[in-house]
């Protein structure tokens, strides 16, 4: 974890020093530092999909769940990836509006679990 850290901030201080000189090739090493970034972000999702796996067998939840949690993750992170690529880029009213756009989507794609967990209060409560 400290490794991807260290990293990260080492390419912003290239970035930092190359961009004055060849601001096109700073574009490029932000997106490359991004991509290593994410990849390495990438490796450890598999613990974390093995916890999250381990508690939905533990909770007895279906697995419909765990499937809207992952494209919640994904929506999260494509979004986030596009509207840094537009900030970086000098586009900030695109990278709002990518932004806007993510959070919708993933508001679309929660909605099954919000009307679930409004049936189950409602049966809670009727009881």
């Amino acid at each position: 974890m400290v490794q991807i850290i260290l990293a990260g901030a080492a390419a912003a201080m290239l970035i930092l020093w190359i961009r004055p000189l060849k601001p096109e090739y700073g574009m490029f090493l932000s997106l490359g530092a991004m991509l290593l970034l994410i990849g390495a972000a990438v490796t450890q999702l598999d613990s974390i999909l093995s916890l999250i796996r381990e508690l939905m067998e533990y909770t007895g939840l279906d697995g419909v769940y765990f499937k809207i949690l992952l494209k919640i993750m994904g929506l999260a992170w494509i979004s986030q990836l596009a509207s840094d690529i537009c900030k970086e880029a000098g586009c900030a009213a695109i990278s709002r509006q990518i932004d806007i756009y993510g959070k919708l989507l993933i508001l679309s794609v929660s909605l099954p679990v919000v009307t679930a967990l409004i049936d189950t209060i409602e049966t809670l409560f009727s009881v």
